[in-house]
């Protein structure tokens, strides 16, 4: 019989930050900017090499406000980094407006106890799409780090690349299909 380990993890939130290449982050974003319902959220597509203090910059001259970073961005800015380190990789993140002040994050995601954060992150960002988000980009999440000093947050990523994923989508209908016959 095989011994399981089970590792509980509690956490105020979740970050959740997509990298790959350009064309596969840029879609997504045009995909979230189209079903996006809340016109204090923009999404982009940035370069995970250049430091979002740098991106900070750059967005106040353009939107003449001042944009704040919450402390732990930048640490997972660098752990999403070393997750998939091409110098040409990008990232994607949101601009949030929020009771007159705009905030430079990735995807945050609250937790629930007993919630398990892979599938939760799944189903959140699928009802951000509505959808129409190529399955397999998301079920190749997974925690890479807990990060924070003042909050507990658990750091998600997925690799996005080019490439058929045909083969892949296949395998996730089917293991989907399992699933809803199993409940």
């Amino acid at each position: 019989m095989g011994n399981k380990n089970v590792i509980e993890i509690y956490v105020d939130y979740i970050y959740y930050i997509p990298v790959g290449e350009k064309n596969k982050i840029d879609e997504m974003r045009k995909i979230l900017s189209e079903t996006n319902d809340d016109e204090n959220i923009e999404y982009y597509s940035l370069k995970t090499i250049i430091p979002l203090a740098n991106y900070r910059e750059i967005f106040e001259k353009k939107k003449k406000c001042s944009i704040y970073l919450d402390p732990i961005v930048e640490e997972a800015q660098a752990h999403a980094f070393s997750h998939y380190s091409e110098t040409e990789s990008h990232m994607l993140v949101c601009l949030k407006k929020n009771d007159e002040k705009s905030y430079l994050v990735p995807h945050k995601f609250h937790m629930s106890d007993g919630d398990d954060p892979e599938k939760e992150v799944v189903k959140e960002f699928s009802k951000m799409t509505s959808g129409k988000i190529d399955k397999s980009y998301l079920h190749n999440i997974k925690p890479i780090a807990v990060i924070g000093s003042n909050k507990d947050v658990i750091l998600y990523s997925s690799k996005i690349l080019n490439g058929n994923n045909k083969e892949l989508n296949n395998k996730m209908k089917m293991l989907e299909f399992l699933e809803s016959i199993k409940s």
